[in-house]
C-alpha cells in the first residue's frame, strides 16, 4: 500500500533513465529521415535500413581527455554511434554514424579470432568490397599495416544484463 502512496505523491523508487547525446536510452526509439539516401539508391553499395528504430542495448566508451563513444544497438542488425568531446550535449557531438552489418561471423577459436584482427587483416591501408578500393582513414599517413586499436566497451541490454566487450574500429573513404 505505501507503494502505492509513494508513487501517487511522485516519490518513486525507479533510478533516473541514463539518458546520452540526444536524450538516447536504453528502450527510446528515434528515427532516421532517409530521403536523400531513397534518392540515390541506385548507386548505394547496402541495403537501405528502416527509419524507425529501438534501442535494445547502450553502450559506452571513454577514451580519456574528455572525448567518449556512445552506442546505441538496435533491435535489428544496426547501431548508432555518437562520438563527443567535453560532455554530452548537443554542442559537444563531433561525429554520429549508422553502422549497419553487411555479414557477421561467429568465431570460436582464440587462433581464429587473433587472425581475424592481425594487422594484415585489419590495419591495411586498401580494402576491396563490393568491386571499390576503400582507404584506410584512421592513421593514413602511416604507410603499411598497423595493428588495430582496441577499445573497452562497457554493454547494457535491455534485460539489464551487462558486459564488457572489445571493439576495433575501421573508418574508411571509397577511393
Amino acid at each position: 500500500m505505501s507503494g502505492f502512496f509513494q508513487r501517487l505523491f511522485g516519490k518513486d523508487n525507479k533510478p533516473a533513465i541514463a539518458r546520452g547525446p540526444l536524450g538516447l536510452h536504453l528502450n527510446s526509439g528515434f528515427t532516421l529521415d532517409t530521403l536523400a539516401f531513397r534518392l540515390l539508391e541506385d548507386e548505394l553499395l547496402i541495403a537501405l535500413p528502416g527509419e524507425e528504430f529501438t534501442v535494445a542495448a547502450v553502450s559506452h566508451i571513454d577514451l580519456g581527455g574528455g572525448s567518449q563513444i556512445f552506442r546505441y544497438y538496435t533491435s535489428g542488425d544496426e547501431f548508432l554511434q555518437i562520438n563527443t568531446t567535453g560532455g554530452e550535449d548537443i554542442d559537444d557531438i563531433d561525429d554520429i554514424k549508422l553502422f549497419v552489418y553487411e555479414e557477421s561471423y561467429g568465431i570460436s577459436k582464440e587462433s581464429h579470432w587473433r587472425e581475424a584482427i592481425n594487422a594484415k587483416v585489419m590495419g591495411a591501408m586498401i580494402l576491396n568490397w563490393q568491386e571499390k578500393r576503400w582507404q584506410r582513414f584512421f592513421n593514413s599517413e602511416e604507410p603499411g599495416n598497423i595493428e588495430p586499436v582496441y577499445m573497452l566497451e562497457k554493454v547494457e541490454n535491455q534485460n539489464h544484463a551487462k558486459w564488457r566487450s572489445i571493439i576495433l574500429p575501421w573508418a574508411t573513404n571509397a577511393k
